[in-house]
């Protein structure tokens, strides 16, 4: 939208790939239950540092990394830590990275959940 700043509404995008990406890398069993309260809280968060004021690239860098550390480990406690860290930094990263670019966020997204639903299957 015209005026709108082009930080606005780009961590719902880094909830979605920090979920699938904390579902992929705590991998088997599914808790569906712990996965959807992690999701819930995921994307109340959003929406509430998405309404403090602007989001600068290290509130949405951190904002990705612990949402996909928290989805991983509400999963599985005892998560792998070497591939939850690579996977919470690779979200954070990429959310940071889009705050300017809002065609960017969908594919940021769709990624995440791509490689959540990869490592959840063959990790």
């Amino acid at each position: 939208m015209p005026g709108e700043p082009a930080a606005t509404k780009s961590l719902p995008y880094a909830g979605v790939a920090a979920v699938a990406i904390g579902c992929g890398v705590a991998g088997v069993p599914l808790a569906p239950i712990n996965l959807a309260l992690a999701a819930v809280a995921v994307f109340v968060s959003a929406a509430i540092v998405e309404n403090r004021g602007p989001i600068t690239a290290p509130i949405a860098f951190f904002f990705g990394f612990l949402c996909a550390i928290a989805v991983a480990y509400a999963q599985h406690f005892d998560a792998d830590l070497v591939t939850t860290v690579l996977g919470a930094l690779a979200v954070g990263a990429s959310a940071a990275l889009t705050l300017d670019r809002p065609k960017a966020r969908p594919v940021v997204a769709l990624a995440g959940l791509v490689l959540g639903a990869l490592l959840f299957l063959f990790f």
